[in-house]
C-alpha cells in the first residue's frame, strides 16, 4: 500500500508473496505485476462501516491501470472496485472467496478482462451505472452465489472471448435495466463463446436488456433450471452466423412480456422438459437457413405459445 501510495505515473511495481492490506490506486498508468506467487489477501483487513461499497483493491478515478498475475481473495467486501470513471486492464487474475463481489466496475468506469477467473464470491462480476467491460481470452465466473451482473445501462462486450458461467448458485449472467451483452461485428469478436451450465436458477437472464450477436458465435445454456430467461428484452442475431444451444434444462427458453426475438439460423432447443415457453411475448421471429439450421425437437413439450404471443417460424 505504501509503494502504491508513493508511485509515479507509468511505474511498474513487481509483487511477490502475500500482502494483507487494502490497496488504493490513485496513480494513472500504474502497473501492478505479480512476479511468481503474488496474493492480495483480505483476511482480517478492515474495510470500513459499509464493506459492500469498499474493495480490497480500489482503482479510484484514474485510467491506464494494469493488474496482472495476481490473486485477490478473502475480502469482507469486494475484491476489486473500479469507481468514478476509472479505466483498467486485468490479465491473468484469480479473484476468489470475497464476501460481496469479486470485481465491481461502477460509476462510468471501464475494464478490459483477459484470461481471468472469479470463483467462490457472492457475485463474480458486477458492471453497473453506465460502465463497460470488454472480455478477451478466457473468462470464468463460476462457483459463485451468482455469476455476472450487467445493470444500470451498462455493457459487456466479447472480443473473441471464451466465457464460462458454470455452477453458480443462482444465475450465470443477468443483463437488466437497459444493459447489453454484445458480440459486435469485429473480426476480433469472431468465435466468441458463452457457456452457462449447471446454474441453480438460470443460465442467462435478460430483463429490460439486450443480447446481440452480429458475428459467428456460440451461446450455450445447458443443465440449468431455466436455460434462457427473457422478459421485456430483445435478442438479436440477424445474420445467420450465431448459434444458440439450449439443452437439457427444465425450460430451454422462457419468453415473457414485451420480449422480441430475431434469431436467423443456429437455434437448437432439445432435450429440455419444455423447449420454448412464451407467455404474452412480443414478436418471435425464428428462422432456419441451409448452412446454419435451427431445430426445436426432442423436448417434453417443444413449444408452448400463450396469451397474445406472436410468432413467425
Amino acid at each position: 500500500a505504501e509503494a502504491v501510495k508513493h508511485s509515479k505515473e507509468g511505474q511498474i511495481l513487481q509483487i511477490r508473496g502475500t500482502c494483507r492490506q487494502r490497496v488504493q490506486i490513485a496513480t494513472p498508468r500504474l502497473r501492478l505485476a505479480g512476479a511468481g506467487a503474488a496474493v492480495l489477501d483480505g483476511a482480517g483487513v478492515e474495510l470500513g462501516a459499509d464493506p459492500e461499497f469498499h474493495g480490497l483493491g480500489v482503482i479510484d478515478g484514474v485510467t491506464g491501470v494494469t493488474l496482472a498475475g495476481l490473486t485477490i481473495q478473502n475480502s469482507a467486501g469486494n475484491g476489486i472496485l473500479a469507481q468514478r470513471g476509472a479505466a483498467f486492464v486485468m490479465r491473468d487474475l484469480r479473484v476468489q472467496n470475497n464476501t460481496f463481489t469479486g470485481i465491481v466496475v461502477v460509476d462510468h468506469s471501464s475494464a478490459e478482462l483477459t484470461n481471468s477467473a472469479t470463483i467462490g464470491n457472492g457475485l463474480g462480476l458486477d458492471v453497473v451505472t453506465s460502465s463497460s467491460a470488454v472480455l478477451k481470452g478466457t473468462f470464468s465466473s463460476s462457483h459463485n452465489a451468482n455469476g455476472v451482473d450487467i445493470n444500470g445501462t451498462s455493457i459487456v462486450e466479447l472480443r473473441g472471448a471464451q466465457v464460462e458461467l458454470n455452477e453458480n448458485g443462482g444465475f450465470g449472467l443477468i443483463a437488466a435495466s437497459g444493459s447489453h451483452l454484445a458480440i459486435f461485428r469485429w473480426q476480433s469478436a469472431a468465435g466468441s463463446t458463452v457457456t452457462a451450465s449447471g446454474n441453480g436458477f438460470a443460465g442467462l437472464v435478460f430483463g429490460q436488456g439486450t443480447l446481440a450477436s452480429y458475428v459467428n458465435s456460440l451461446i450455450t445454456a445447458s443443465n440449468n433450471t431455466l436455460g434462457l430467461l427473457v422478459n421485456d428484452s430483445d435478442i438479436i442475431a440477424p445474420f445467420g452466423t450465431a448459434k444458440f444451444r439450449l439443452e437439457n434444462n427444465t425450460v430451454g427458453m422462457s419468453v415473457g412480456l414485451g420480449t422480441n426475438l430475431l434469431i436467423r439460423g443456429g437455434l437448437s432447443v432439445q432435450g429440455n422438459a419444455r423447449g420454448v415457453l412464451a407467455d404474452g411475448a412480443g414478436t418471435l421471429t425464428l428462422g432456419s437457413i441451409a448452412d446454419n439450421p435451427s431445430t426445436i425437437t426432442g423436448n417434453g413439450t417443444d413449444m408452448r405459445l400463450l396469451f397474445g404471443t406472436r410468432s413467425t417460424i
